[in-house]
């Protein structure tokens, strides 16, 4: 009868792990500042961190699985300063 209790201890703390391990994601569109034209193929990237995307054919980027915090983002294209 105890191991099935232990069983079962078990199986709810690995079944209530992802309840606790919340991640977001970031979405956006990268202009050009001057002519508001969208820049395609732009790479975004969370600085301090291995995350990041590259811009659509209208500009339109999602970096997934982002933990909770405040970042700083940065877009790079060549001719074009960060």
């Amino acid at each position: 009868m105890r191991f099935k209790h232990t069983i079962l201890c078990i199986a709810f703390l690995l079944f209530s792990i992802p309840v606790f391990s919340q991640t977001g994601k970031i979405t956006g569109v990268v202009k050009d500042k001057k002519t508001g034209e969208t820049l395609i193929g732009s790479t975004i990237v969370i600085e301090g961190t291995k995350l990041g995307a590259k811009s659509d054919a209208e500009g339109y980027y999602t970096i997934l699985n982002v933990p909770p915090g405040a970042f700083t983002i940065r877009a790079s294209m060549i001719g074009y300063a960060s």
